[in-house]
């Protein structure tokens, strides 16, 4: 539905929405902008953003209510089979076919759609894809005195890591201390040469666990089977891999996960860090991060392991519909998860640095 039809037509004027959302890129950059929601559509939207460890226990709370409070739910992936299997989520597919022209269905990498989809029924609608790359300051490794120093040690030229082995004697070169020289200007904190998770709260450290177990060859589970596969040499040199960067990590490394390990890099204080994309963006916007501010930032695919390349894994935050709510709301919940994921505002968020 465009705008102009939005403004000529409000079907929808006076309903009320609350969405139970998180503090990340998906919905911080949205949140926003919900007036200028509101004045297309006559849609009220008020989103309220919690921690991610316990959201999926409100999710579920939520949706065994028959009178909830937010109809609008924001989804990890891996929740989808669990909340499919409970009925949490209303059932997206028709509303996708009908307006598969509107909302770009075929633009939409399948795997996004199959991460949201269980038992045949699209149960929440991608808001932002995700792919594992390398983050790194470009500022630092383009720098000829850093670069002529690297190289003097160790035989190579100082580049975006090709090699996990290469990720670790970058890692190890940029690890210095307050006062110490980076880039030739002293540092005003300590770098930490990688910032990787190492926190178990709500699994964070197996988001970070599977990009170097999938470099290893490694997997969760037998494609066959089913069964858990976390086993033998892949995922042994996985493991010994990780630990061998906690010298070069910060201090706290039992406690980082998603955002606070994210804000080193945001704020200049790691060298590099194997992410998610879906925060990468941010490094380069100057109302987000400290770094476009003193430095650049730089992307680059992830490294290999003597493996050579492999297969890596995609994730998937989506806006999804409660299945308690009631029919008018549920279909206003729609055109709000078709408005705020759209080619228009996608592009804008790109344009401004917010992912």
């Amino acid at each position: 539905m465009s705008s102009s039809v939005w403004a000529q037509d409000k079907p929808f004027a006076g309903v009320e929405l609350k969405m139970l959302g998180i503090g990340d890129t998906s919905v911080t950059r949205v949140a926003p902008l919900v007036g200028e929601f509101e004045e297309l559509t006559g849609i009220k939207v008020q989103i309220d953003q919690l921690p991610y460890p316990g959201l999926i226990d409100k999710i579920i709370v939520e949706s065994s209510s028959d009178s909830p409070t937010y109809q609008l739910l924001w989804i990890d992936s891996p929740w989808v089979g669990l909340l499919g299997e409970s009925g949490a989520l209303e059932d997206l597919t028709s509303r996708a076919k009908r307006d598969a022209t509107e909302i770009g269905l075929d633009d939409i990498v399948p795997i996004q759609l199959q991460e949201n989809t269980w038992q045949g029924k699209l149960l929440a609608f991608p808001a932002s894809g995700m792919t594992w790359l390398q983050q790194y300051r470009a500022d630092l490794l383009e720098n000829p005195d850093e670069q002529a120093n690297f190289k003097k040690k160790y035989g190579y030229d100082l580049a975006p890591a090709k090699t996990w082995a290469q990720y670790r004697d970058i890692a190890e070169f940029f690890t210095r201390k307050k006062g110490d020289l980076a880039g030739g200007k002293p540092l005003e904190n300590d770098l930490y040469g990688v910032s990787q998770s190492y926190s178990r709260v709500q699994g964070a450290i197996t988001h970070d666990y599977f990009p170097f177990m999938r470099s290893f060859g490694g997997d969760y589970w037998d494609p066959k089977t089913g069964l858990c596969a976390m086993t033998g040499e892949p995922h042994i040199k996985a493991a010994e891999y990780m630990k061998s960067l906690i010298p070069f990590n910060p201090p706290d490394y039992l406690g980082l996960m998603w955002d606070i390990q994210s804000g080193f890099m945001e704020r200049g204080e790691a060298a590099e860090a194997a992410y998610w994309s879906v925060r990468s963006v941010r490094l380069t916007n100057p109302e987000e991060a400290v770094l476009a501010k003193i430095g650049k930032a730089g992307f680059a695919a992830n490294p290999e392991s003597d493996a050579g390349p492999q297969p890596t894994y995609t994730g998937t935050l989506g806006f999804a519909v409660n299945a308690k709510s009631p029919d008018k709301e549920k279909d206003a919940a729609w055109e709000f998860i078709k408005w705020a994921t759209s080619e228009k505002l996608m592009r804008r968020f790109a344009d401004e640095g917010k992912g």
